[in-house]
Protein backbone atom coordinates (compact mmCIF):
# COMPACT_ATOMS: atom_id res chain seq x y z
CA UNK A 1 0.00 0.00 0.00
CA UNK A 2 1.41 3.48 -0.90
CA UNK A 3 0.52 6.34 1.24
CA UNK A 4 0.56 9.58 -0.10
CA UNK A 5 3.37 12.42 0.15
CA UNK A 6 2.73 15.20 2.68
CA UNK A 7 3.79 18.79 1.35
CA UNK A 8 5.08 20.75 4.19
CA UNK A 9 5.19 24.51 3.72
CA UNK A 10 7.04 25.11 6.69
CA UNK A 11 7.87 28.92 6.63
CA UNK A 12 11.34 30.24 7.88
CA UNK A 13 10.84 33.52 9.95
CA UNK A 14 12.86 36.45 8.84
CA UNK A 15 15.95 36.51 10.84
CA UNK A 16 19.42 38.27 11.14
CA UNK A 17 22.11 38.62 13.69
CA UNK A 18 22.97 41.61 16.11
CA UNK A 19 26.33 41.40 16.34
CA UNK A 20 27.01 43.15 19.99
CA UNK A 21 30.70 44.65 20.58
CA UNK A 22 30.99 45.74 23.91
CA UNK A 23 33.45 47.73 25.46
CA UNK A 24 34.59 49.97 28.07
CA UNK A 25 34.44 53.73 28.35
CA UNK A 26 36.81 55.91 27.30
CA UNK A 27 39.32 53.50 26.69
CA UNK A 28 37.55 51.39 23.89
CA UNK A 29 38.80 48.30 25.52
CA UNK A 30 36.83 44.88 24.26
CA UNK A 31 34.45 43.96 27.76
CA UNK A 32 33.97 40.31 28.78
CA UNK A 33 31.08 39.25 30.54
CA UNK A 34 28.81 42.10 29.96
CA UNK A 35 25.01 40.88 29.86
CA UNK A 36 23.07 41.71 26.70
CA UNK A 37 19.24 41.45 26.99
CA UNK A 38 17.16 41.86 23.81
CA UNK A 39 13.59 42.67 23.87
CA UNK A 40 13.92 42.12 27.92
CA UNK A 41 15.20 38.55 27.29
CA UNK A 42 19.10 37.77 28.13
CA UNK A 43 20.93 35.70 25.38
CA UNK A 44 24.23 35.82 27.54
CA UNK A 45 27.48 37.36 28.07
CA UNK A 46 30.16 38.56 25.94
CA UNK A 47 32.98 36.76 25.33
CA UNK A 48 37.09 37.80 26.14
CA UNK A 49 36.79 40.06 23.22
CA UNK A 50 33.41 41.92 24.56
CA UNK A 51 31.08 39.98 21.23
CA UNK A 52 27.97 38.13 21.60
CA UNK A 53 25.87 37.75 18.31
CA UNK A 54 22.38 37.35 18.42
CA UNK A 55 20.20 35.48 16.12
CA UNK A 56 16.83 37.69 15.79
CA UNK A 57 13.80 38.18 14.02
CA UNK A 58 13.59 40.82 11.22
CA UNK A 59 12.00 43.14 13.18
CA UNK A 60 12.68 46.74 15.56
CA UNK A 61 14.26 45.46 18.86
CA UNK A 62 15.48 47.16 21.91
CA UNK A 63 18.21 46.14 24.01
CA UNK A 64 20.19 46.48 27.36
CA UNK A 65 23.51 45.37 28.18
CA UNK A 66 24.75 45.25 32.10
CA UNK A 67 27.61 44.38 34.05
CA UNK A 68 28.02 44.57 37.99
CA UNK A 69 30.45 47.17 37.86
CA UNK A 70 29.35 49.32 34.84
CA UNK A 71 26.17 51.80 34.46
CA UNK A 72 23.62 49.86 32.25
CA UNK A 73 23.57 50.89 28.35
CA UNK A 74 20.21 51.08 26.12
CA UNK A 75 19.22 51.50 23.12
CA UNK A 76 17.10 50.66 20.29
CA UNK A 77 17.63 49.03 16.89
CA UNK A 78 16.54 46.76 13.26
CA UNK A 79 17.72 43.54 12.30
CA UNK A 80 17.05 43.31 8.85
CA UNK A 81 16.16 39.36 7.50
CA UNK A 82 19.19 37.92 6.19
CA UNK A 83 21.62 40.81 7.53
CA UNK A 84 24.31 41.49 10.20
CA UNK A 85 23.77 44.31 12.39
CA UNK A 86 26.96 45.40 14.35
CA UNK A 87 25.97 47.02 17.01
CA UNK A 88 28.84 48.80 19.24
CA UNK A 89 27.78 49.49 22.80
CA UNK A 90 29.81 51.38 25.61
CA UNK A 91 29.42 50.78 28.99
CA UNK A 92 30.65 53.37 31.81
CA UNK A 93 32.31 51.96 34.87
CA UNK A 94 30.55 53.17 38.31
CA UNK A 95 33.90 54.49 39.27
CA UNK A 96 33.98 57.35 36.76
CA UNK A 97 30.78 58.67 38.50
CA UNK A 98 31.30 60.36 41.72
CA UNK A 99 29.47 63.18 43.85
CA UNK A 100 31.20 66.27 45.24
CA UNK A 101 29.88 67.78 48.68
CA UNK A 102 30.83 71.40 49.29
CA UNK A 103 32.69 70.14 52.98
CA UNK A 104 32.80 72.62 55.96
CA UNK A 105 35.08 75.15 55.51
CA UNK A 106 37.93 73.80 57.90
CA UNK A 107 37.73 70.56 56.06
CA UNK A 108 39.11 69.33 52.99
CA UNK A 109 36.78 68.20 49.99
CA UNK A 110 35.57 64.57 50.04
CA UNK A 111 33.50 62.16 47.76
CA UNK A 112 30.68 60.88 49.41
CA UNK A 113 28.34 58.67 47.61
CA UNK A 114 25.05 59.00 50.52
CA UNK A 115 24.50 62.51 48.98
CA UNK A 116 21.79 63.58 46.18
CA UNK A 117 23.00 63.48 42.72
CA UNK A 118 24.14 66.73 41.97
CA UNK A 119 25.68 66.29 39.40
CA UNK A 120 29.46 64.09 38.39
CA UNK A 121 32.25 64.15 37.00
CA UNK A 122 33.83 61.80 34.38
CA UNK A 123 37.39 60.96 34.42
CA UNK A 124 39.93 59.14 32.44
CA UNK A 125 40.80 57.17 35.57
Amino acid sequence: MLLPLLSLNLAVPAAGIGHFEISECPRDTPLAGADVSVDGISYGTTNAIGVLDVILSADAHSYAVSQSDSITATGNFTITSGATLEILVCLEPLINRFLLKAPPRDQPYSLNPDIPRYGHYDCDC
